[in-house]
């Protein structure tokens, strides 16, 4: 009878400790997704064309809100909720919209404050949400 030849691994330990760092990463993905919404808040206030403040009310109404499409699935919605946020934020200087005309008084601040950062900073937004996904990756390196 010839004995046998080759080996075996036990893997369980990595598969554990992989099953755990990918429950890591899912919630730190989340909290990047806030953070990269909070900087794109921060950049919407600072950088042209910036939203508007002429009472602060618009500033104000900014939410984030996480919603999950799944157990695998989680986007964050960001944006600013009051009731006439989309209007203003559409609105070119001067022209009649949802019955109301836009006069940009306050330097710095125009149309598209919002969705301008995406086309701007998108990148820098991705590399915000990464980053928590990758620290819980080399957290557990070792």
């Amino acid at each position: 009878m010839e004995p046998e030849q080759g080996f075996s691994l036990d893997l369980s330990k990595f598969i554990a400790e992989f099953d755990r760092l990918r429950g890591d990463m899912k919630a730190n993905a989340k909290e990047g997704l806030f953070y990269a919404a909070a900087e794109m808040l921060h950049d919407s206030n600072t950088v042209e064309p910036k939203t508007p403040k002429l009472s602060g009310d618009l500033r104000g109404s900014w939410h984030a809100e996480g919603v999950s499409q799944g157990e695998d699935d989680f986007t964050v919605e960001c944006g600013f909720n009051i009731e006439y946020a989309a209007a203003v934020h559409e609105m070119l200087q001067g022209n009649e919209q949802w019955g109301m005309v836009v006069q940009w008084s306050e330097p710095g601040s125009g149309p598209k404050y919002l969705e301008s950062k995406l086309a701007m900073f998108g990148k820098k937004y991705l590399k915000i949400a990464l980053s928590f996904i990758q620290d819980t990756a080399g957290a557990g390196a070792g």
